[in-house]
């Protein structure tokens, strides 16, 4: 700023940073992951009813630690290429079906429905699941990646990625509400072919979405 000096760099492609480093990330969770499991053991040996445990606490953390780094990574690649693809469209729109409440009679709800059109930028608003089922494929007039087998993945690191950027106490100690926390989640699921998915719905929206 001083200088007044420009420096040019290059520009990563965003997603395959994104990609590439996720990776890294899971090849590490995995070995992590590994080592968790083989530590599991009772709480107190002395007392069998106290239940057993991860006893390995520091790789225990470390897998948590890449595992939430990979489903963050994973899932911003996704945005970032839906979004890319919606900015970098021709004549882009999108007819929305809007509901209304008139009024509500018991446990009836009286609605008026109306289309509205949005915008390119409006579009940029709207939910990624939206953006890849009904906006992309309309435009482009393809099939939906919701129809394909990899969707399934994606759902699974939306609710991940969710939890795990917007956490709240029920999720991350869910155990006291019957349920698994996303720790619990993030043990249970199959890394590698959530990478694998991942990939797939990429590739898709980079051969059909331009």
């Amino acid at each position: 700023k001083i200088s007044e000096k420009k420096t040019w760099f290059v520009s990563p492609k965003v997603d395959g940073l994104y990609l590439e480093k996720a990776s890294e990330c899971i090849d590490e969770a995995n070995k992590k992951h590994g080592i968790v499991l083989a530590s599991r053991g009772p709480v107190n040996p002395k007392d069998l009813a106290q239940g057993h445990a991860f006893i390995d606490k520091e790789n225990l953390l470390d897998f948590f630690s890449l595992a939430t780094e990979s489903v963050i990574l994973l899932y911003s690649a996704v945005e970032f290429l839906t979004n890319y693809s919606i900015e970098k469209a021709n004549n882009l729109y999108y007819n929305k079906r809007k509901y209304s409440p008139i009024f509500k009679l018991g446990v009836i709800r009286f609605e008026l429905k109306k289309v509205i059109t949005l915008s390119q930028q409006d579009i940029l608003f709207l939910s990624i699941e939206e953006k890849l089922k009904s906006v992309l494929p309309q435009h482009y007039s393809c099939e939906s990646p919701s129809q394909k087998t990899f969707w399934e993945a994606f759902i699974t690191l939306k609710h991940l990625r969710n939890d795990v950027i917007h956490a709240t106490r029920d999720k991350t100690y869910g155990a006291s509400q019957a349920q698994n926390s996303v720790f619990a989640k993030l043990l249970e699921v199959d890394l590698n072919k959530l990478l694998a998915d991942t990939k797939k719905l990429l590739d898709y929206i980079d051969k059909n979405f331009k």
